[in-house]
C-alpha cells in the first residue's frame, strides 16, 4: 500500500550536509511517508550524489521549464521567487498523487525526530499547514506581511 503522505526534501545544491539531512529525514519518516528528493538543477547535469542518495526517489526539475510544463506564469521575470517553491511541489504532485505533501527545504535544520512532526499532522483534513516562524520585528522587510492574517481571540 502506498503512503498517503509524501515528504519532499528540496534543494538546489548537494553537499555532505545535504546528504546527511536527507538520509536522516528518509530514515525517520520510513513507514509514515514516502520520502523524495526534489532537486533543482541549474544545468543539464545532476551529480551522482543526489542520484545515489535518492535511489529511485529523485524528482529533478529546472525552474525555467516549470511555467511551460504547468501552464502558469512566474510572479517575477526572474523566475522562481526566492523561498517560494510552490511550482516544484505542483510539478511533483502532477506525477505522484498523495493526500499530504510535506515540503522540507534544504537549509532546514530540525533537532527533533521527523516522525513526531509528521505524526502530529497525520490525521488533519486541513488544506494547508504551513509555518514561517518569524516576528515582524525580526524581518520587517519580508514582502508578504500585508497578506498575513492572524486570528486573535475575542
Amino acid at each position: 500500500m502506498t503512503s498517503r503522505s509524501a515528504v519532499l526534501y528540496l534543494t538546489h545544491v548537494w553537499s555532505p550536509v545535504h546528504a546527511l539531512r536527507y538520509r536522516r529525514l528518509r530514515q525517520q519518516t520510513a513507514g509514515i511517508a514516502d520520502c523524495y528528493l526534489l532537486f533543482h538543477k541549474s544545468n543539464d547535469d545532476v551529480c551522482a550524489g543526489p542520484k545515489n542518495a535518492a535511489s529511485g526517489a529523485l524528482h529533478v526539475f529546472h525552474a525555467s521549464e516549470l511555467p511551460r510544463r504547468l501552464g502558469y506564469r512566474y510572479l517575477t521575470s526572474d523566475g522562481l521567487v526566492p523561498g517560494c517553491p510552490h511550482f516544484a511541489v505542483i510539478d511533483f504532485s502532477k506525477r505522484r498523487s498523495y493526500r499530504h505533501y510535506w515540503l522540507i527545504e534544504g537549509d532546514v535544520e530540525f533537532s527533533g525526530d521527523w516522525a513526531t512532526l509528521l505524526q502530529a499532522g497525520r490525521t488533519t483534513e486541513a488544506g494547508l499547514l504551513a509555518s514561517h516562524v518569524r516576528r515582524y520585528r525580526d524581518a520587517p522587510d519580508w514582502g508578504w506581511w500585508n497578506s498575513v492574517s492572524v486570528p486573535f481571540p475575542a
